[in-house]
């Protein structure tokens, strides 16, 4: 996950390593993933997130709703599925992914 520094996610920022409140650093451990905040003097971090975002949700989430999954273990294969088909896109004006 990729914070802004949210006041209630980050307790003390940092220009290199921030420090992350102890509920959202349970909440990251219980879900598995951590928490990345921004560094808060390099603004660009967060363009780059975005823009990764923009390619990532119309490619697989817009696929992936238009089913229903039952199980989480299904509606996670239907992601994977549609992850690697992302992965293995070739670029534009390229020959490789």
């Amino acid at each position: 996950m990729d914070t802004d520094n949210l006041k209630s996610a980050v307790t003390k920022a940092g220009k290199y390593q921030s420090v992350i409140n102890l509920s959202i650093q349970d909440m990251a451990f219980h879900y598995g993933t951590i928490i990345d905040p921004t560094c808060r003097f390099i603004p660009k971090d967060k363009a780059m997130v975005e823009g990764a975002v923009k390619i990532v949700y119309p490619s697989i989430f817009y696929r992936v709703e238009k089913h229903t999954h039952f199980t989480i273990a299904d509606l996670n294969s239907s992601i994977l599925s549609e992850l690697t088909k992302l992965n293995n896109r070739k670029l534009t004006h390229c020959d490789y992914s």
